[in-house]
């Protein structure tokens, strides 16, 4: 995640070529953030999403440009379309997790009640697919 951050936002050329392959595609081009940003659950979690959304003008893209071949090598693994898939519903969940204890009116109790919660969450991601698991896009890999 962290490398396609770099690839972007490094360079002005690299976001233009990726805004008119979006635009051929038909895709809006969603901005991918760091993932360790100081607000880091919701700033992994936006990029996540925004690498899920536009993920074949991503890989239309590093397959399209020979010095990324190794990029598009990685984004065309099926394991990194699986894992971004589970790090979107992990992140969903630590996001809200992390909305929800910042409440001022919070009580520890409450507190112990939503981290006991997530902690549920989690033991049933290990048992089940969460929500982009289960509706992973499979027309993404149609690039290969």
């Amino acid at each position: 995640m962290d490398k396609i951050y770099t690839v972007y936002h490094q360079s002005n050329k690299n976001q233009k070529q990726l805004f008119k392959i979006s635009e051929m595609l038909g895709q809006q081009i969603l901005k991918i953030g760091r993932v360790l940003g100081p607000r880091w659950a919701s700033c992994s979690l936006r990029s996540e999403l925004a690498v899920w959304r536009t993920y074949p003008a991503l890989y239309k893209y590093f397959s399209s440009e020979a010095k990324h071949s190794r990029m598009a090598a990685r984004l065309c693994n099926k394991y990194f379309f699986e894992n971004l898939a589970l790090m979107i519903d992990i992140f969903q969940e630590i996001s809200l997790l992390s909305n929800a204890l910042q409440a001022r009116h919070l009580t520890p109790t409450k507190a112990e009640q939503l981290i006991k919660r997530t902690i549920k969450v989690f033991e049933m991601l290990k048992e089940s697919k969460g929500n982009y698991e289960k509706n992973r896009c499979y027309n993404c890999f149609r690039f290969f």
